[in-house]
């Protein structure tokens, strides 16, 4: 006779694997996106503009594409 921690157990691990293999797959999006942001923000910046310009520019920029992605990713998959 199986215990109640057992029937538990059998009955919520697939559960818990399926939340953790989410919660993985969308901390390793949300790195991916932050690489492509940082990647997309370097090259997108002129050597025309001032060094200072640039950075604030760059800065929200990156901030706002980044923020944008990473609620799209969480919000798909979650």
């Amino acid at each position: 006779m199986p215990s109640s921690f057992n029937h538990w157990l059998d009955s919520n691990l697939p559960n818990a694997l399926h939340l953790l293999g989410i919660l993985v797959a969308a901390l390793v999006l949300n790195r991916l996106l932050r690489a492509v942001t940082n990647l997309v923000i370097k090259q997108a910046s002129a050597p025309g503009r001032s060094a200072a310009t640039a950075r604030t520019a760059d800065a929200h920029a990156g901030g706002v594409l980044y923020g944008a992605g990473s609620k799209v990713v969480w919000a798909w998959l979650c």
